[in-house]
């Protein structure tokens, strides 16, 4: 059902992670659909969402909201150009998610540009100090 679906629900996991459920969704390229918190500020942290901009690719609907799941996903459905830009951006998002360099390739890939890559960049962006924005008066 996964590889016909568009959008797959990737529920909190026990103890509000979520390990692998959207990967899953990722590798049969359906958009994952996070329930998370309420408002933007609870939300859980999206692995390696310093350098990923998980918007691109996902959906994201409060938990306390999963009723407007229809209303959320029939826009997006019917919008072809945003659809297939997402699912565009999904097929390239899985390659900074999989351990390529751990655990081995699936389809090929070089290891480069694999998770590892994907979290020495997040720990570069981390050691970056912050850009002081300049105040006009």
């Amino acid at each position: 059902m996964s590889l016909s679906s568009l959008f797959c629900w990737v529920p909190r996991g026990q103890g509000q992670g979520d390990p692998t459920r959207h990967m899953v969704a990722i590798y049969h390229g359906c958009l994952p659909v996070f329930s998370l918190g309420e408002a933007a500020e609870q939300d859980d942290a999206l692995p390696f969402d310093e350098v990923l901009d998980w918007r691109r690719f996902s959906l994201r609907v409060p938990t306390g909201r999963l009723a407007e799941l229809p209303s959320t996903l029939w826009p997006v459905a019917r919008d072809a150009a945003r659809l297939r830009a997402m699912q565009l951006e999904l097929a390239c998002a899985w390659r900074a998610l999989f351990w390529t360099s751990l655990v081995g390739s699936c389809f090929g890939e070089d290891v480069q540009g694999d998770a590892f890559s994907t979290l020495m960049s997040v720990l570069r962006h981390r050691k970056q100090p912050p850009v002081a924005l300049e105040r006009t008066p």
